[in-house]
């Protein structure tokens, strides 16, 4: 019985920090200062207009979450989520990257396909144009 309430707690601290990343007008450094200012994030879905103001959050901000369209957005983003074999991570999950925690703004939601666990492991990022150059497409395929 307990198990399973932690289940659902968890459950629903993801669909809060799904919730505001799905909000228009916030990003990832509004919607963690907003998270840190929460105990619980499952908090959000019950907070009243004006502690939702309190949080720093934009007027558009405050009246998406308010008027429960955050929540529903979040209930079906998860359902795609899940439909699609996608697991939703954020900063709270032990899975997620703890490299990105240790950024100015890590991402509020990560959508992983695949092995979630291999984003803690070493890795290499290949940044430039769509258009490479014979050179820069031959070395990006050789690392």
């Amino acid at each position: 019985m307990a198990e399973q309430s932690l289940v659902l707690s968890a459950e629903e601290n993801r669909l809060a920090w799904l919730a505001l990343a799905l909000t228009p007008g916030l990003g990832p450094t509004r919607i963690g200062r907003a998270m840190q200012r929460l105990e619980e994030p499952s908090r959000l879905f019950s907070l009243a207009l004006t502690e939702l103001e309190s949080l720093g959050l934009p007027a558009s901000a405050v009246q998406f979450v308010s008027d429960g369209r955050a929540r529903s957005a979040a209930v079906a983003e998860s359902a795609r989520a899940h439909e699609q074999a996608v697991t939703i991570l954020c900063p709270e999950d032990e899975a997620y990257p703890t490299g990105l925690l240790q950024i100015y703004d890590p991402p509020p939601v990560l959508w992983v396909r695949g092995d979630a666990e291999v984003l803690n492991l070493p890795a290499i990022a290949v940044v430039g144009t769509r258009q490479p150059s014979p050179y820069g497409a031959g070395m990006a395929e050789m690392l």
